[in-house]
């Protein structure tokens, strides 16, 4: 075989491997609402969920299983900050509404001080 036809057939799958990557780092994030599942904590798990568009949506932040007993949080972005409601009581469910979000992405807590999981 020619030496230039085996650079060529040499090239050829890393050329592919280059383009392939390019268009994943290129592509459009997903939405995020809908992303819903349990989330572990040491002591118990939670549901959160969300749900929506840009227009009008709501996160939910729910007791899942377990011993847990905090408040739960839920929280979107809208009017430029995020803006959270906390559940009325230990285990309750928390659930934020509201329109004219500024992204598609549920936030939820397990307590007030917790870490923010997003869905």
């Amino acid at each position: 075989m020619p030496t230039f036809l085996r650079r060529l057939v040499a090239v050829l799958p890393v050329t592919a491997l280059v383009i392939g990557g390019s268009v994943l780092v290129h592509a459009d994030p997903a939405e995020a609402f809908g992303f819903n599942r349990a989330v572990s904590r040491s002591c118990g798990d939670n549901w959160v969920s969300s749900s929506g568009d840009l227009t009008n949506g709501q996160a939910v932040t729910s007791h899942y299983s377990g011993s847990c007993n905090d408040k739960l949080v839920a929280g979107l972005n809208h009017g430029g900050a995020v803006k959270w409601t906390t559940s009325p009581s230990v285990r309750g469910t928390a659930r934020h509404a509201a329109s004219g979000l500024g992204d598609t992405t549920g936030r939820h807590k397990g307590c007030p001080s917790c870490a923010v999981t997003l869905s």
